[in-house]
């Protein structure tokens, strides 16, 4: 593994815009104070008594986006993690549609990663909206989420309390279905999904984590170092970071599909292993695959629970480096160097798994 600097190690996995992680500049450092100068604006929200149930004030109206659009919706909430918050409005949305929440990659935004994920397309051909949150260099100076940051990952506080506002703006504004409400995400993103499982797992009912790290890995820059290059901790101490996230919570966990690339020079390839023991042992599942598929080069393992039900799907992706798993051909278009045209179009695997049709 390349050695990343201090400040890199801060923005922990870097879906760098030139494809080359190296050339990422030395003196990209740690915002220690949360800075929303360059934020979205955020008008007024509604005089009100009234919260939502994740405890923002209610959003103000707007006008519903128009089918087929990229949108950005400048008031979801308070925003205590100072996200910008991005939408794309399927060409005909279902009646109680599915949401996917979408987090790119370091040096990327929202628009750029939707479009070369190939998110878009899927939208349009299943229906469902995609609400994607955007970093910005005020919080973070290589624009990626903070996952290691415990301000930034426990329920109702931070990046994860801003997104989880989003999803009760979706809810609210346009009747999605919330028991379909989904989280999808690269590199830092794939991270700050596994934050977003476990602190909020009665809202996502799936994730999708590629090129990232396992849950409660890291609570500091330093411990990001560790992280990247893998930490080995048994199936039922990496459960219990999850189940501490919400530790009240007694309901079912989100179906989880991992993809990892086996020539990764950034973040080790041993985490999607690590992946695989933390959300199988959540789901009460040993850690031997039921189910090992051949697809072209790659291998994808299935792991059910009790019920028979296939809860976690992990893909080796077989000569891929660090980034996202895209097939042209079907979907994805290849670019930045961290979108990898391998015949395995991650979205879409993704959502077959958790039931969007």
């Amino acid at each position: 593994m390349r050695l990343l600097n201090v400040a890199i190690a801060a923005v922990m996995v870097c879906g760098c815009s030139d494809g080359d992680f190296s050339d990422v500049s030395a003196d990209t450092g740690v915002v220690s104070q949360r800075d929303t100068s360059d934020a979205a604006p955020q008008q007024d929200v509604l005089a009100s008594d009234s919260t939502s149930a994740d405890g923002a004030p209610p959003a103000t109206d707007a006008a519903p986006a128009k089918p087929g659009s990229f949108s950005e919706v400048p008031s979801f909430g308070n925003n205590p993690g100072a996200l910008r918050m991005f939408l794309y409005t399927p060409s005909t949305p279902r009646a109680s549609a599915p949401l996917v929440v979408v987090l790119h990659g370091c040096e990327l935004d929202a628009q750029n990663y939707a479009y070369h994920a190939g998110w878009n397309t899927l939208a349009d051909a299943h229906g469902f909206y995609v609400v994607l949150p955007q970093q910005s260099a005020s919080n973070n100076q290589n624009r990626c989420f903070n996952w290691f940051a415990a301000g930034d990952t426990q329920r109702g506080s931070g990046e994860a309390g801003s997104i989880a506002q989003m999803v009760t703006y979706m809810r609210d504004h346009y009747g999605v279905d919330s028991k379909q409400i989904y989280a999808s995400g690269m590199s830092a993103g794939g991270a700050m999904v596994a934050a977003l499982l476990a602190a909020y797992p009665d809202v996502f009912a799936g994730g999708a984590i590629s090129a990232g790290v396992p849950y409660g890995c890291a609570s500091s820059v330093f411990e990001a170092f560790t992280c990247m290059d893998g930490v080995d901790q048994s199936a039922s101490q990496w459960a219990a970071e999850v189940r501490a996230a919400d530790s009240s919570y007694s309901g079912p966990y989100p179906k989880v599909a991992l993809f990892h690339g086996k020539s990764d020079t950034l973040v080790a390839y041993a985490n999607l292993a690590e992946l695989v023991e933390q959300w199988t042992a959540v789901h009460g599942a040993d850690q031997t695959p039921d189910e090992t598929t051949a697809i072209g080069a790659h291998q994808r393992l299935r792991f059910k629970d009790a019920k028979g039900q296939v809860v976690v799907e992990a893909y080796q992706l077989s000569g891929m480096d660090h980034g996202l798993a895209i097939d042209p051909a079907e979907g994805g278009v290849a670019g930045y160097g961290v979108f990898h045209p391998v015949h395995v179009w991650a979205p879409a695997r993704a959502i077959a798994l958790w039931g969007i049709q």
